[in-house]
């Protein structure tokens, strides 16, 4: 298995190499922004088929673990970069987010969705927050417009380890 991470300056070579070798591609796209990476080719590797996938790298490169604002930096940037506001949509970005991170990681039949069978892994955020109102489209609303501290109840494995703000003394 392939992981290549911070992809660019890809060729269409190397995307058609990617492509058949089910080579996978994690974002990082504060990092990459942070570094000033050149044009972000993310929308170009899913639109060709290359698998791809979402990730923080980190406080070291993107001072922040924050997977919420990860999803917003790269549809913002993607759209942004393509002069296209359709260019990555919320949907694609909670994806590779979830499914896409557990596909790169060979464990989407344990995690990465909410199917019967599955680990529940699961982030319940309050979207009562007057950053949410107006909101017609709630995966939009959620990539866009929460934050981390958004985060109501976190499951892992089915058992709560975050509730209301803090750590469950249980876990």
């Amino acid at each position: 298995s392939w992981m290549l991470v911070h992809g660019d300056r890809l060729h269409d070579t190397d995307v058609l190499l990617m492509r058949e070798s089910g080579c996978h591609a994690v974002a990082a796209p504060i990092a990459d922004a942070l570094r000033g990476q050149g044009p972000s080719v993310w929308t170009a590797l899913a639109r060709a088929g290359v698998p791809c996938a979402l990730a923080s790298d980190g406080p070291a490169l993107s001072y922040t673990v924050d997977m919420v604002e990860q999803m917003k930096a790269l549809v913002l940037i993607q759209n942004t970069v393509r002069l296209d506001p359709t260019s990555m949509s919320a949907e694609a970005a909670l994806e590779m987010a979830t499914l896409g991170g557990a596909r790169a990681l060979g464990l989407e039949h344990e995690i990465g969705s909410l199917e019967a069978g599955k680990r529940a892994d699961i982030a319940v955020f309050d979207m009562r927050g007057p950053h949410f109102q107006a909101m017609h489209k709630p995966i939009a609303g959620l990539v866009c417009c929460a934050r981390g501290s958004d985060v109501h109840i976190v499951l892992i494995d089915g058992s709560i380890v975050w509730q209301e703000g803090r750590p469950v003394a249980a876990w």
